[in-house]
């Protein structure tokens, strides 16, 4: 297995090597005020950024061919790929946190804690990708049960905004320059979201009840439609004993994502306290039948990190998901199945499939508007 994936890392490699391409730098423009206290961050205390590094053209190709591998789905690969930049001394930086969020994407959070937590203080002090790193460093501490170090992990990401770093020399106009602004804004918003989102689930976690609110409504605030807050506000009031607003919160976020475990063992427990028996048997008969599918799932989404990667798996996968009715995971097991398999037609076939049978597409293609 290993080989294969070391000979795959090479082939991808010689593919690009003869194109240089920058690593892909979004700047954002941060107005915010954040007066959160840092004294008790311990070992996560706001870094003072190195100063710049020059990476050769070949170092930055590397690094703009793992995102590319991390965007297709293909996180197995990127640490083979970047191990030059790893192994160097000292190590690149963005390597340690491309690297690191490759191996939170496959579950292996002790080495996402390992490469971030090395690479995250060096990184260029402007780079969004390593920004938001800071995110996936802390999720990795809350995945691994370290919840204080998470917490304080996050208080330091919301701590360390990207500056904004615009080059009069482009010449753009002033409408021009708004509109990016804007763009970049809506970036930083929903990454704002999802820090504040953490560090609230956090709070939640260590039962302190009043900072988990501020900042699962700050998250909210931010993206009101980010279905993962949306369950830890309705955990928040159960926490609070508002049993029926938890169950509007709970109802809401399942509409959007049917099988999620969490919130329908959350509902069938919230039924119970309402005193609906009938209507709380229902909702567990539910989170079995969601549990079992899941399972399944989790079945075919081991084997294709075990080596077996083909169509028929990931449309397997999309089967599953469409049989417990949870259609956004379909469309998304087809789109992660397609993007690892670009040659293959099946993907497309059954979409239409499923969309001739839903009655929406028609011999003209699927409907408009």
């Amino acid at each position: 297995m290993l080989g294969r994936v070391q000979s795959d890392a090479r082939t991808t490699w010689a593919a690009c090597e003869s194109r240089v391409r920058s690593v892909a730098r979004l700047t954002v423009l941060l107005l915010v005020a954040i007066s959160l206290p840092l004294a008790a961050c311990g070992d996560a205390s706001k870094p003072t950024p190195s100063p710049p590094r020059q990476l050769s053209d070949s170092s930055q190709a590397r690094l703009a061919e793992a995102e590319r591998l991390m965007l297709n789905g293909r996180n197995e690969l990127v640490e083979t790929l970047l191990t030059p930049l790893l192994e160097a001394s000292p190590p690149v930086p963005q390597a340690q946190v491309l690297a690191g969020w490759a191996a939170y994407q496959l579950d292996d959070y002790g080495r996402c804690v390992e490469l971030m937590s090395a690479g995250i203080e060096r990184m260029p002090s402007d780079w969004w990708r390593g920004w938001a790193g800071r995110r996936v460093h802390a999720f990795a501490l809350y995945k691994r049960g370290e919840y204080e170090r998470a917490a304080a992990a996050f208080r330091v990401a919301l701590a360390s905004p990207v500056e904004p770093a615009i080059d009069p020399s482009r010449g753009e106009s002033e409408s021009q320059v708004a509109s990016w602004r804007a763009q970049q804004q809506a970036a930083v918003d929903k990454e704002l979201s999802r820090m504040h989102y953490g560090l609230g689930l956090c709070e939640l976690t260590l039962e302190r009840l009043a900072p988990a609110r501020a900042h699962l409504s700050a998250a909210l605030e931010l993206d009101a439609d980010y279905l993962k807050a949306q369950h830890a506000w309705s955990e928040l009031l159960a926490a609070e004993d508002q049993v029926e607003e938890a169950l509007a919160a709970n109802a809401k976020l399942l509409a959007a994502w049917p099988t999620h475990e969490e919130a329908l063992n959350l509902r069938a427990q919230l039924l119970a306290r309402a005193g609906r028996e009938a209507d709380a048997e229902v909702a567990y008969a539910r989170w079995r039948e969601v549990y079992d599918g899941r399972a399944a799932i989790g079945t075919l989404q081991r084997s294709v990190k075990e080596g077996t990667d083909t169509p028929e798996t990931w449309l397997q996968i999309a089967e599953l998901y469409l049989q417990l009715l949870d259609h956004r995971e379909f469309h998304r097991a087809l789109e992660l199945g397609k993007l690892r398999h670009p040659d293959s037609p099946l993907f497309d076939e059954r979409l239409e499939a499923f969309l001739r049978d839903n009655g929406l597409f028609g011999s003209t293609g699927p409907e408009q508007g």
